[in-house]
């Protein structure tokens, strides 16, 4: 579903509420600004990425441990020997 008017969502929230769990939904309204409804979980992964790329420093370690990653310059490392 790429969008739907507030009118439908009056009528079908169960249904539009189980689509908000994959993904997006987008609630148009007349003269008005369009809606987003969203899983928590996905709210909660936007609000992650963002705090992530909040600072400088996070973004360039970021970067760094991305570039190591395609270099294939990585370590493996068992949870059990941390």
């Amino acid at each position: 579903m790429d969008a739907i008017t507030l009118a439908d969502v009056r009528h079908r929230l169960d249904q539009v509420a189980e689509e908000a769990e994959t993904g997006p939904v987008y609630i148009t309204r007349p003269g008005a600004e369009t809606l987003v409804l969203l899983s928590a979980r996905e709210l909660a992964s936007i609000n992650e990425t963002a705090h992530l790329l909040s600072t400088d420093a996070n973004r360039a370690s970021l970067s760094r441990a991305l570039k190591d990653v395609e270099a294939s310059r990585t370590v493996e490392v068992k949870v059990d020997d941390l």
